[in-house]
C-alpha cells in the first residue's frame, strides 16, 4: 500500500470517526457539556444542552466557562452551590458527580459530571 493510500484511508477513517461521535453526540436526549478543565474554556456542547438551559441557539461555541456558568447558575435555585461544585470538580480532577439541579421555575434536571479522560482504557 502506497503512502498516498495508506493517508487517504487514516483521512477517511477519522471522517467516520468524527461523523459517527457528532451522530450520537447530537442524537442523545441528554445535555451535554465538555468543559476543558486546563484553559477552564467551554470545549463543546451539544443543541440539547442549549434547550434543557434554554440558552440561545447561536451561543459562542468557544471561549470561557465564566459567562455559561453563571448564565446557567443564575436559572438555579441555588446558584452559589452550583458555582461552588464546578469549581470544586476543576480541582478534583477524578471526582464523579450526580445530582439534581432545581430551576427557579421549577424544572429539576438530574446532573452527571465525570472527568473526560482521553487515551486511557
Amino acid at each position: 500500500m502506497s503512502e498516498n493510500t495508506q493517508s487517504s484511508n487514516d483521512e477517511f477513517t477519522q471522517t467516520v470517526a468524527a461523523s459517527l461521535f457528532e451522530s450520537i453526540f447530537n442524537a442523545t436526549q441528554d445535555g451535554i457539556l465538555v468543559i476543558d478543565r486546563e484553559s477552564r474554556s467551554i470545549a463543546q456542547f451539544n443543541q440539547r444542552f442549549l434547550e434543557l438551559f434554554q440558552l440561545p441557539a447561536h451561543y459562542p461555541r468557544k471561549g470561557s466557562d465564566v459567562e455559561l456558568l453563571t448564565l446557567m447558575s443564575e436559572q438555579l435555585r441555588e446558584p452559589a452551590d452550583f458555582l461552588a461544585l464546578a469549581e470544586q470538580l476543576y480541582f478534583q480532577s477524578e471526582q464523579v458527580s450526580e445530582d439534581c439541579l432545581y430551576f427557579k421555575d421549577g424544572r429539576v434536571y438530574k446532573n452527571y459530571s465525570e472527568p473526560l479522560k482521553l487515551g486511557t482504557s
